[in-house]
């Protein structure tokens, strides 16, 4: 197996635990259905799924993923009908069906300029530039230019994979947004 193979293969594994997961059950009514009029999804079911189709198309190598020890309490796979189950039925009653169970983190730190600017401030030529662009405007045009201005984009001191390691040692993180 090449290198590629196992990161494929993990990320597999990573994107089988989410979609059989509750939380994602929780929110994805498409795959709710499929599991209740079924009981599991198909290898080809999965195939078609845009995340799944970015990772890689090999059949096999889901399959394996499929099988993956990490994966044993949370899904079963049938090799002869090619279908993933999960072990435990999905319960809306204790899922939390249409009560999201989430955890909302507020006053994450920003960071005190957006990377566009710290780069422009180690340039050293920001400053100048825009003096030097502003000298020979009207006054009419300069405003016209302050209300033109880029809205401001939050820049968290965080990422996600941090606020998710914060959060992993009580239970699997599903979705961090930021």
């Amino acid at each position: 197996m090449t290198s590629a193979d196992d990161s494929a293969l993990s990320s597999f594994v990573e994107r089988l635990g989410f979609f059989f997961s509750d939380s994602n059950l929780r929110r994805d009514k498409w795959m709710r259905a499929k599991l209740d009029e079924s009981g599991g999804l198909t290898l080809d079911d999965l195939l078609s799924f845009n995340t799944i189709k970015t990772i890689s198309t090999d059949k096999a190598l889901l399959a394996k993923a499929a099988e993956d020890a990490d994966l044993k309490d949370l899904i079963s796979y049938d090799a002869e009908k090619e279908v993933i189950s999960r072990r435990v039925k999905f319960d809306r009653e204790t899922a939390g069906d249409g009560h999201e169970l989430s955890i909302v983190v507020q006053n994450l730190p920003l960071t005190t300029t957006p990377p566009e600017e710290e780069k422009a401030a180690d340039d050293g030529k920001a400053e100048e530039e825009k003096k030097a662009a502003e000298d020979g405007k009207s006054e009419e045009e300069k405003k016209a230019a302050e209300d033109c201005k880029p809205v401001f984009k939050p820049c968290y001191a965080v990422n996600r994979d941090e606020v998710k390691a914060l959060f992993e040692p009580y239970g699997k993180v599903g979705i961090v947004q930021l």
